[in-house]
């Protein structure tokens, strides 16, 4: 509980402002240093007589996109990540990551230094929790959560809502490709590959699959997450997709890349390697991989599902994560569905 809402509860109780501050006083030396603020006044109210009513959460991680701020939304803790130490200047600091999910999909929570103190203990694999007044910001592989100023965690009895949480994957719209729009944050779309652009096979931070640098001591370094790594090798494709009424670029990360390749990052690094020894130019070495080895992906019908962003030289660009076999029985459905509701047969 805030300090403005204990506040407003307990003068319509008719207590004054003076004793309020009085009874905060004297908790906070009952209590000691090692409770926050919001418990403090959340043990206040209760001792008055006030519950503090939460609003089911409206918005689901399908709703969630880079920007926004004051959300709530109810999550179960997924993955709960090792701290991690930076310095930056003279500065040390810590920084932690929480994997969180719904029905919908996952989102990644940041903590930072006190934050990570503030709340340890609230989340652990398993856990429901209540995220109120957090915001949401860009990260590497889509939208992340950050608690900010007035963000606050409570955690919620895991029983009361143990059948809603079954990750079941974004719900997503079935579009063509000249309907798509930067506002499509889960959409599907079934297309053929009609050009190869680029395939890049980097060194990431297995924290916030970032790409890091390698220092002249040979030790691989995150500039995001201020740390050393023992990195992971991440491949990045990116194709050009056509469905017959538009056509678009699609780029595909980690797991979904690997999916259209049908290899592993790891396998194909060490064939760029002797590539690259055979005397191929880095800059084009993953092009020449793709046209020697994967040329028959060119004409192939896929299945895709992402969202939607636009660049200012690429245009609309479809960022994949997940590539699905395309089931022809349910596709004859689909048209004849469509046909049903054109002619309202």
């Amino acid at each position: 509980m805030k300090k403005e809402d204990l506040f407003k509860v307990l003068t319509e109780k008719g207590i004054c402002e003076e004793k309020i501050e009085e009874l905060v006083s004297d908790k906070r030396k009952q209590t000691g240093p090692h409770i926050t603020d919001e418990g403090l006044y959340a043990i206040l109210a209760a001792e008055h007589g006030v519950r503090e009513t939460l609003e089911e959460p409206k918005l689901s991680l399908g709703d969630v996109q880079p920007g926004l701020s004051n959300l709530s939304l109810l999550l179960k803790v997924i993955k709960v990540y090792e701290e991690k130490e930076f310095k930056k200047g003279d500065n040390t600091g810590k920084r932690q990551s929480i994997l969180l999910g719904d029905r919908d999909g996952k989102i990644f929570l940041t903590l930072w230094d006190k934050e990570i103190d503030q709340y340890s203990g609230k989340f652990h694999n398993g856990y429901v929790v209540r995220l109120l007044d957090v915001s949401s910001i860009q990260g590497p592989m889509g939208p992340q959560l950050k608690l900010g100023f007035n963000g606050r965690v409570v955690v919620e009895d895991e029983n009361k809502y143990k059948d809603l949480f079954a990750f079941e994957g974004r719900k997503l719209e079935r579009k063509d490709l000249r309907e798509v729009s930067s506002n499509d944050r889960a959409v599907e779309v079934r297309a053929t590959i009609s050009n190869i652009y680029r395939l890049t096979v980097y060194d990431s931070c297995p924290e916030c699959n970032r790409s890091v640098i390698k220092t002249k001591n040979s030790y691989f370094y995150c500039e995001h997450c201020k740390a050393r790594v023992n990195p992971n090798k991440s491949m990045v494709v990116e194709i050009g997709i056509d469905d017959g009424y538009g056509h678009i670029r699609a780029v595909l990360f980690g797991d979904s890349a690997s999916e259209l390749l049908g290899e592993n990052p790891e396998s194909i690094s060490r064939v760029l390697q002797e590539y690259l020894d055979a005397g191929f130019s880095p800059k084009n070495v993953g092009l020449e991989y793709m046209m020697e080895n994967k040329s028959d992906l060119l004409g192939k019908e896929i299945l895709l599902a992402g969202s939607v962003n636009e660049n200012d030289f690429k245009g609309l660009v479809l960022n994949v994560f997940d590539v699905k076999p395309i089931d022809y029985e349910h596709e004859t459905r689909l048209i004849f569905k469509a046909l049903e509701d054109e002619f309202h047969d």
